[in-house]
């Protein structure tokens, strides 16, 4: 559990570090540190964040790098597409150009509630 609060934290770095050019790469610097203060519950120590932090890279999810004094780090390809077995993009999402307000909303009693602006209370 710890790991996946860790790998998730991990998977929205772009939205929120400072980017850092490595070899004609992009990483992030997210400090050991910062990541106890973002998930007390899971890691309250650097040594215990650096252990899993390693073990995310031995298992081909991350790129970790020092750069200085900064921790840096990327997702692999591997860190990448278990994200998105995890959260999917589908065919029609926006990402495809097609709204996702384009989707039948069925609710669970099976009604077509496509037809509302904000679907009602179930």
């Amino acid at each position: 559990m710890q790991q996946r609060a860790l790998f998730d934290l991990l998977n929205q770095l772009h939205t929120w570090a400072e980017p850092v050019a490595i070899d004609g790469e992009i990483y992030y610097w997210a400090s050991k540190q910062m990541i106890c203060n973002e998930i007390p519950l899971a890691y309250n120590k650097i040594d215990t964040v650096y252990r899993a932090l390693k073990t995310l890279r031995e298992k081909g999810l991350i790129n970790y790098r020092k750069h200085g004094e900064k921790d840096c780090i990327s997702l692999t390809a591997k860190g990448k597409g278990w994200n998105s077995e995890i959260n999917p993009t589908y065919k029609n999402t926006n990402i495809n150009n097609t709204k996702i307000s384009n989707i039948k909303k069925i609710n669970k009693n099976g009604l077509d509630l496509s037809c509302f602006e904000q679907q009602p209370s179930e």
